[in-house]
């Protein structure tokens, strides 16, 4: 089976939940035989990612890309761009990289009509020089539902990955014979909004980038300080915290907001008990020092796997009750609310009420090992239930049924 994976997001984002599954499901694809090639833009979910933090980032992941420069005619005028060829365990990459490639990277419909054009033209020269069975992609980038027209006619069978909520549009979905969603909950949701029919496969989990064998747990720890994850009522939280429990160290991770996002708030600046980290590419080093993890959520979330991610380590995870965290969590004691209006876009600190039933958790947690550990078994023996292994044979099986519903 050949498999062709391409979006004008970039595959290698190390910010993006959707990039970071889709590059371990393509690794795990090429150790079983699946000849597999990537054909991917330059859109990153960090806002001010730039070419150097593209070859840096490259440099981490310890691949040596080739870059060419390249020019071709689109509507009558030429058009310089260079591509940047590389091996990635197995995988055959080509990266996009147009003179527009970086101005903005967020959101993906600040695509220009002229690069998508460009964008299109390489891929459909991608797909006749490898004929694939199956073209995957995610994203909902203007292009996407012409590259996918294109991939069916050149018969390969369409699977999207939808990973997230932000998809209204119905007819996006029109050529594609599978969509693999990762959570029943998400499964749910797109049945009743657009009427689709999804398949239930959770991320893969690479085991060997997240799980620790040894612990030193230290920290009460956030990742990804961004407001619709729940910045403002992690803030409420770290004020009475640092109140409360003044000798409990707190660390922000970076994700796809930076620490600006916090630091740039005067109460935060107030704070004794505050810790920052940068983005890790292996992130097992944040969950050894964890003793509880928080995940505010104001945002209805498709999985969560940073809540797997911790769970699967053992560490306790105190989260909202919002979308798929309850269903991915399992223990539904640890799923607390937060009241609704807490939208995803509010910028507003918790009152003490509305804080207490997640205080009276995290003090209890820090303040009782043998309450975490208990709690901890619990959460990895749940999260034994997206395994690797389990998750890349269901996959297989979808791809392989797909390849011949498109053959009949």
């Amino acid at each position: 089976m050949r498999v062709l994976f391409s979006s004008c997001h970039n595959y290698l984002d190390p910010t993006s939940g959707a990039a970071i599954s889709t590059r371990a499901l393509l690794r795990e694809l090429v150790k079983r035989g699946v000849e597999t090639r990537v054909f991917c833009g330059s859109f990153f979910d960090a806002p001010d990612f730039s070419m150097k933090d593209f070859t840096d980032l490259l440099s981490r992941q310890g691949v040596r890309a080739a870059v060419e420069t390249r020019r071709v005619t689109l509507d009558g005028r030429s058009s310089e761009f260079k591509l940047a060829r590389f091996d990635d365990s197995g995988i055959s990459a080509t990266v996009l990289l147009p003179h527009d490639a970086f101005v903005s990277t967020r959101p993906p419909g600040s695509l220009s009509e002229r690069t998508g054009k460009l964008f299109l033209k390489l891929l459909f020269a991608e797909l006749d020089a490898f004929p694939a069975d199956v073209y995957a992609s995610y994203g909902g980038y203007w292009a996407a539902p012409y590259a996918a027209e294109g991939a069916k006619r050149c018969g390969a069978a369409n699977v999207f990955f939808l990973h997230n909520l932000a998809y209204r549009r119905r007819e996006l979905f029109d050529f594609f014979d599978l969509i693999i969603v990762p959570s029943d909950f998400a499964r749910r949701r797109y049945s009743e909004r657009l009427g689709i029919s999804c398949e239930v496969v959770p991320p893969v989990i690479d085991e060997s980038r997240i799980l620790s064998d040894s612990f030193d747990p230290r920290w009460i720890t956030f990742i990804n300080p961004s407001v619709e994850k729940g910045l403002y009522f992690f803030l409420g939280l770290a004020l009475e915290l640092n109140r409360r429990l003044p000798a409990a160290p707190l660390l922000v991770v970076e994700g796809r907001a930076g620490i600006g996002a916090l630091t740039s708030i005067p109460e935060a600046r107030t704070l004794t008990n505050l810790y920052y980290s940068r983005t890790l590419d292996e992130p097992r080093e944040i969950y050894r020092q964890s003793k509880i993890l928080l995940a505010p959520s104001l945002c209805e979330e498709t999985f969560c796997r940073v809540a797997v991610e911790a769970a699967a380590n053992g560490v306790p995870v105190v989260g909202s009750n919002r979308g798929a965290i309850p269903e991915v969590v399992g223990d539904k004691s640890l799923a607390l609310p937060i009241p609704a209006r807490f939208t995803p876009s509010a910028r507003i600190t918790p009152e003490i009420s509305e804080l207490e039933p997640w205080l009276e958790t995290i003090v209890s947690l820090w303040n009782d090992e043998n309450k975490r550990k208990e709690i901890g078994a619990g959460l990895r023996a749940c999260a034994a239930r997206f395994s690797r292994e389990h998750t890349v044979a269901r996959t297989l099986e979808l791809l392989q049924n797909a390849v011949r519903g498109r053959k009949k």
